[in-house]
């Protein structure tokens, strides 16, 4: 298979700059920095996918190289704060995954095999059209249905987390407590809000 050499997409890794704060010192506030750094970088995200947005409700008729320029530099600026916000989460993901698993539970296997397997048809695929560039138009409506998909998979991830914090977060009261005593001991304190600096 023939490398490539010139493409917009990077590869899945981490970022090699990851923009995590340093484990040196106590780890409230670590972690209370981390919890910012987080904040800022979906929030770059999130600015970047409205640009896209507005570029996509407005694209120009024709060829138009400064539109395509700015389609990605934005492009590029989401996948950098999307990496920033991988980075952060990676200690989630250590192990590839693996960290927690428990090899005698059906659901957490399928689970596991099925995210695999998503991962690695996906990385065919692009490799598939990158080598043979006519496959894009045909493979497009099928890897946007396997989007559509993963969109839902995503929203129940996102809703069973939700519950998961939910239910834990009357039992780590304390440690938020702790945590928001370390960020006012280590930012500015109004009234009863903390704000770190």
């Amino acid at each position: 298979m023939a490398k490539r050499t010139n493409v917009a997409v990077v590869s899945h890794t981490t970022a090699e700059s990851s923009p995590l704060a340093s484990r040196d010192g106590d780890t409230d506030t670590y972690f209370l920095n981390n919890i910012n750094i987080l904040g800022k970088m979906y929030s770059q995200m999130n600015d970047h996918s409205h640009v896209i947005n507005d570029l996509a409700s407005n694209p120009p008729a024709g060829g138009d190289t400064d539109f395509n320029q700015r389609v990605l530099t934005e492009a590029t600026g989401f996948q950098t704060s999307l990496s920033g916000i991988q980075s952060i989460l990676a200690e989630l993901a250590a192990d590839k995954g693996l960290a927690n698993y428990d090899q005698s539970d059906a659901l957490e296997t399928t689970l596991k095999d099925m995210i695999n397997t998503v991962k690695y048809t996906l990385r065919d695929i692009d490799n598939l059209v990158y080598q043979i560039p006519t496959l894009g138009p045909t493979l497009g409506p099928v890897v946007y249905q396997i989007k559509c998909i993963l969109d839902d998979i995503l929203d129940a991830v996102e809703n069973l987390t939700d519950a998961i914090l939910n239910a834990l977060r009357p039992l780590l009261l304390v440690v938020i407590g702790q945590a928001t005593t370390a960020a006012c001991n280590y930012g500015l304190e109004l009234g009863s809000l903390c704000l770190v600096i």
